[in-house]
Formats: structure tokens, sequence, C-alpha cells
């Protein structure tokens, strides 16, 4: 489904409760990078990394929550991006719209957590995607020379964190960088 749009991730949504009843796991995962500085980047890159990065947590969640309160029960996961605690030049739409993810978040957690519905945020660094796959060579090699760890994050270990997050009844809230180190 295109996440980007409200009607068809509700159409979408509704068809897998219809089929599976309910809906106990939300991984918000969606993102897209359109890099350029600010004065070069055009309104449809900013509107394009926003609507894809953080209009899209409104459009599922939005529609997944009420079976998960009619079900008193919910884990949500969003997926950040340290470039949404630090920043970065270059991506003033990528950090705003992963600053947002980490405000939906907190604000989820506080809203829906009485309910028995914990929503919590992983913010990895660089893993190891077709995105990474599609940054120049020489940005990630000293992205990566940078950080601690000296380390490009594997999918699995996001899905790793996932897991923890999925399995805990006490964590919400809360925000997980997975980044090697790059935020200290």
């Amino acid at each position: 489904m295109d996440v980007t749009l409200f009607e068809e991730c509700k159409s979408v949504i509704q068809t897998i409760i219809e089929k599976f009843t309910n809906i106990d796991v939300l991984i918000n995962n969606a993102g897209v990078i359109e890099n350029q500085l600010l004065l070069k980047m055009t309104p449809e890159q900013w509107s394009h990394v926003i609507d894809t990065n953080l209009t899209s947590l409104y459009n599922v969640t939005h529609n997944v929550i009420q079976n998960m309160l009619e079900n008193k029960k919910g884990k949500i996961i969003n997926i950040s991006s340290i470039s949404g605690i630090k920043g970065s030049k270059g991506q003033t739409n990528y950090a705003a719209s992963k600053h947002g993810v980490v405000g939906f978040t907190k604000s989820l957690a506080l809203e829906y957590s009485t309910s028995n519905i914990l929503v919590n945020c992983i913010c990895p660094g660089l893993v190891e995607t077709d995105m990474f796959n599609n940054i120049n060579a020489k940005v990630t090699d000293k992205i990566i020379q940078s950080n601690p760890i000296k380390k490009v994050i594997c999918p699995s270990e996001i899905a790793r964190v996932c897991d923890f997050l999925v399995n805990s009844e006490f964590c919400t809230g809360t925000i997980l960088n997975i980044d090697c180190g790059m935020n200290c």
C-alpha cells in the first residue's frame, strides 16, 4: 500500500482485520531520503520525505489503533533514525521527519499506555539496506570511520531490537539508539 495515502491505508488495514481479527504489533518502518541543502530543496522533495517518513505514521497508526483498543493490547514500534536525534547537513527534510517520529512516539505512548498499548521507537544509524547502498561510498566510509564501533548495522540487529520491544511489558515511550555510537 502507499503509506502516504490515508484511504488506501484504511482499506488495506480493514482487509487485514477482516482476515486476521486482531493486529497485535505494528512496526512503522517506511522511509525515504532526498538529500539536498535547504536552499536547493524543492517543495516536492520536502513533501515526499515528510509524507513518507512522518505522515505515514498517522495514516497507518490511526487505522490500527482502534483495533488495538478493542483488543485491550498492542505494540507499536516506530523506526526513526539517528538523524532525527542529532540532525545532519543536507537532510533538513529527513531529520525533521525523523525527529517528528520521536515526538509522535512519545506522545502516543502517553495517550495509550494506560490502555495496554505500548509505543516505542528505534533510531538506527547506518543500516545495510537499499537506502544505504544508494549513498555515495565516500560518504558512508566517512560516517563509518567516525563512529566508535566502525561498522554498518545489519538489518537482523534491528529485528532483534524489535523482538525485544514486542516481548517487553515495561517499555513505552522509549527511544533506543542502535547507531554504533554515532550519537556519543
